[in-house]
């Protein structure tokens, strides 16, 4: 069901569940190799797992690592023929910029989503919730050069999430998809020179048929080092006025998970669910909160 083109990641690992990964488009395992390349890696596979599949630690934590490392190769070698008996036809909605001879790297993780999503009625058997991870590498920490690496870096974004959107609708998949982004931190208001440094309040993007779409939601900052939002006058620091629990729970409400087990899900979300209430409000992400 989980898919990562960026590594074993904390959002895609439950006590049982561990993602399925794919790798670069210079190693990848779904595309067709000549014999001598199928042959050089199979053989450094099987002598990867004669080296340390069978490997034992008193660490508890290699051990787990480990394990959870096999399953992810395994399941792996599974999807690739599921994968190649999804997408007979090819997608034709085109990633690659214009100037460009090849998509971005970027680009490329999200073709290979919607080419994964093409192929959901024979993957793994028939898969109805699936989630794909991402990370965008090209680092978003602007101390420096903001404006110019900003315009490069949202201009890949832009383009890439058009496509996105554009392929979902060549598939008739646009109604059944939800993308988002998130941050493990925002930036200051207050410049260093070149760029700003971290800070507490950020933004996300969503994006989907079912979304409740050409809205800010929460409420807008004020660009102002003496409003009430502005936690350090020195640092224009903003304090966030909607929390990731609120974000989180009404994707994962929307996803299928039950009201009763957003706490297994996200352990702080009481601090946000009114007395008497089993979730937090809504923060208006959806059409209608009934949709799934």
């Amino acid at each position: 069901m989980n898919v990562s083109m960026s590594g074993l990641n904390l959002v895609q690992t439950g006590e049982e569940a561990v993602p399925i990964l794919t790798a670069n488009q210079f190693d990848d395992p779904f595309q067709e190799l000549s014999e001598r390349h199928n042959e050089a890696k199979k053989t450094s596979n099987e002598d990867f797992e004669l080296g340390s599949f069978d490997n034992s630690y008193d660490n508890l934590l290699q051990n787990e690592y480990l394990s959870r490392f096999k399953r992810s190769i395994g399941d792996t070698r599974k999807a690739n023929q599921d994968f190649k008996n999804g997408n007979q036809e090819r997608i034709e909605t085109s990633f690659i910029q214009s100037g460009r001879n090849d998509p971005t790297e970027f680009g490329w993780f999200m073709k290979r989503i919607v080419e994964f999503i093409n192929a959901h009625s024979v993957f793994g058997g028939g898969a109805q919730r699936q989630t794909f991870y991402v990370s965008y590498n090209r680092s978003w920490d602007h101390h420096e050069k903001l404006r110019e690496k900003f315009d490069e870096q949202i201009e890949d974004v832009s383009f890439v999430l058009k496509a996105f959107r554009d392929a979902l609708v060549e598939i008739d998949m646009l109604d059944n998809v939800i993308l988002f982004t998130a941050s493990d931190f925002g930036r200051t208001l207050t410049s260093n020179g070149g760029g700003s440094d971290h800070g507490w309040g950020g933004n996300a993007m969503i994006l989907g048929g079912p979304v409740n779409g050409k809205q800010v939601l929460g409420q807008y900052p004020e660009m102002n080092l003496e409003g009430s939002q502005i936690s350090n006058t020195e640092r224009g620091n903003f304090i966030p006025t909607t929390s990731l629990e609120e974000y989180y729970a009404e994707l994962s409400l929307w996803f299928g998970l039950d009201e009763e087990n957003l706490k297994d899900v996200l352990p702080n979300v009481s601090a946000f669910t009114p007395d008497g209430a089993t979730r937090p409000e809504s923060i208006g992400i959806f059409e209608s909160e009934t949709e799934s």
